[in-house]
């Protein structure tokens, strides 16, 4: 029985000890009068809000710069795939030029081929 009244006692000790260092901190730490935390409630408020402004005023000038960087960089790359483009077009020409004058060399080989052919024809046949 008296471990149990120990028991209790040390749980009432713990307790009051707890509430006692509790209201020491609550006193020591206690906020400033409810004026002075409104006065300083607004001041950071107002603090932020300029910051805020600050912000607004920043982003929109690096949203105007990505945009002014963007047309450039677009104009810039469209010159260059129009170069492309225009160089491409320009080899491919050259392929389909290239292209006919060997078409017309093997039609002049097969021709000689057919004449040298039907000589050859002609004088077996007589």
């Amino acid at each position: 029985m008296t471990e149990k009244k120990g028991g209790f006692l040390r749980s009432i000790f713990s307790f009051v000890t707890g509430a006692v260092a509790g209201a020491i901190g609550g006193l020591l730490l206690a906020p400033k009068s409810g004026k002075e935390t409104r006065e300083k409630l607004k001041i950071k408020g107002e603090e932020l809000k300029v910051k805020g402004e600050e912000l607004k005023v920043k982003g929109k000038e690096l949203i105007e710069t990505g945009k002014k960087s963007a047309l450039v960089k677009g104009e810039e790359l469209k010159i260059k795939v129009d170069e492309a483009t225009k160089k491409l077009k320009e080899k491919i020409e050259t392929v389909v030029e290239i292209t006919k004058e060997k078409a017309e060399e093997v039609e002049e080989v097969i021709e000689k081929a057919e004449s040298v052919v039907k000589k050859k024809g002609k004088k077996k046949t007589k």
